[in-house]
């Protein structure tokens, strides 16, 4: 009810409007823009603008637990309305709302794919929040690929206590998701898959347990303590990797605005100043071909932690390089690439030859063949003319082998009809099971052939 300001006196009808009308603009001023309601109170990602952002798994999480309901609820029944109205789903169209949401630990809610981003606009439709792309990787799609999200979820046990410690709530870094990232750059310890190490726990706790990040889901302990793994320390090179990662986190905003062209210039600008692409190419262990049609298409993306050994043994800052900008990074100095490319050795096409002609008599297939000579059956057939009699050969024996077994499975069948005529019973599949020695199983060739 709006507030009426009051006036001694007699007041006329037009007087009264205003004052009304003065109260009205006073209230809207006091109280602010109004916004539309939505169906769960939005409380922002922690962490939101840093490389420790919460990660969107673990915001609906900790949505779920500080409006008192389940995830599952959540999922089930809020969800559906607010996708409903939008006309999108939150996973698989494929699929009714809530299936699977939370397999491999959500692992399709933050990633860089079609999936994340349904959930990124129902999620932000049911809380009125903006920007929770950046609790996914999103931001990274046109940039880059590569299978970045791990299936489980990861924890820095520190990172949980100091979280504790401050009297706040666990949260799941989106940065513990990276597969690139071997361990918090904070307190240089490696990442742990959470493993419960309680034992004899009441088993109707289950049902009352609080599913939350950073809480562990089998004993309910806040932090995982009850962990049975200790984290061991991490090298130099674990520790700049999860650094730049780091930094990619905190820059995502900026990243996506930049847009893709930026980081081709700033690769080219190192090839042309330290050499040329295959000279950038063998450094980083890529393959020349893969890093020179990056280049030349716009829609091309290269693997992330193909950027991350560039960055490597460049001794660059991968946030910098991905915003079109070369700044050195001098914890790099000395790291090697973690992706070595694949060596191939010469072929030996003689041994190749006198192997396919002493197949066929020895009675081996060309796979055999390819098998003993590690090679692959694409370079046995470029010699057509001992190829296909080996793979002729082969097939005829196969076929009869074939023809072997059904003639024995007959002879059996003929054997196992006789004694049963002998002793006055039905040719039948019950008494074709009693028979001893030869029974046959119902899905055997013999009882194809009763």
């Amino acid at each position: 009810m709006l507030p009426v300001l009051q006036r001694s006196g007699h007041r006329s009808g037009g007087s009264a409007v205003r004052d009304l009308a003065n109260a009205s603009r006073l209230w809207r001023e006091a109280v602010g823009p109004v916004f539309p309601a939505t169906p769960l109170y939005g409380i922002p990602p922690r962490g939101a603008g840093t490389g420790e952002v919460e990660s969107l798994f673990s915001h609906l999480l900790t949505l779920s637990f500080e409006q008192r309901l389940s995830p599952r609820q959540v999922v089930s029944h809020v969800l559906p309305g607010v996708e409903e109205k939008l006309g999108v789903l939150a996973t698989c169209p494929s699929h009714k709302v809530g299936w699977a949401w939370d397999r491999h630990a959500g692992k399709e809610m933050v990633g860089m794919h079609e999936s994340a981003a349904r959930w990124v606009r129902v999620m932000e439709a049911d809380t009125g929040l903006t920007g929770l792309r950046f609790s996914t990787l999103l931001p990274l799609e046109l940039l880059t690929t590569g299978n970045l999200i791990t299936s489980e979820e990861r924890v820095c046990l520190d990172c949980l206590a100091a979280d504790k410690a401050s009297g706040k709530k666990p949260y799941g870094r989106l940065l513990w998701r990276l597969r690139p990232v071997p361990c918090c750059p904070l307190h240089r310890t490696r990442l742990l898959a959470p493993a419960c190490g309680r034992t004899g726990r009441a088993a109707a706790a289950d049902y009352g347990r609080v599913k939350l990040s950073g809480v562990c889901a089998s004993c309910g302990s806040i932090g995982h303590r009850c962990s049975k793994d200790e984290p061991g320390d991490a090298g130099p090179e674990e520790v700049w990797r999860a650094e730049q990662c780091l930094r990619v986190l905190a820059a995502l905003p900026s990243i996506e605005r930049a847009g893709p062209a930026p980081v081709r210039a700033a690769v080219r600008a190192l090839c042309s100043g330290r050499g040329a692409v295959s000279s950038l190419a063998f450094r980083a262990g890529a393959p020349k071909s893969v890093l020179t049609q990056w280049l030349k298409n716009e829609e091309w993306r290269l693997n992330f932690e193909q950027l991350l050994d560039i960055c490597a043994v460049e001794e660059v800052d991968l946030a910098e390089l991905l915003q079109g900008r070369v700044v050195a990074s001098p914890g790099a100095a000395g790291l090697a690439p973690s992706r070595v490319r694949r060596r191939r050795d010469p072929v030996d096409h003689e041994a190749i030859r006198s192997a396919l002609a002493r197949a066929v008599t020895e009675e081996r297939s060309v796979t055999d063949v390819a098998r003993a000579l590690r090679v692959d059956l694409a370079t046995l057939a470029k010699h057509r003319d001992l190829y296909v009699p080996v793979r002729e050969a082969t097939a005829r024996r196969n076929a009869a082998a074939e023809e072997a077994r059904h003639l024995a499975a007959i002879q059996r069948v003929e054997t196992m009809a006789s004694h049963l005529a002998e002793r006055g019973k039905r040719l039948t599949h019950r008494n074709a099971l009693r028979e001893g020695a030869n029974c046959f199983a119902p899905s055997s060739v013999e009882s194809v052939v009763l």
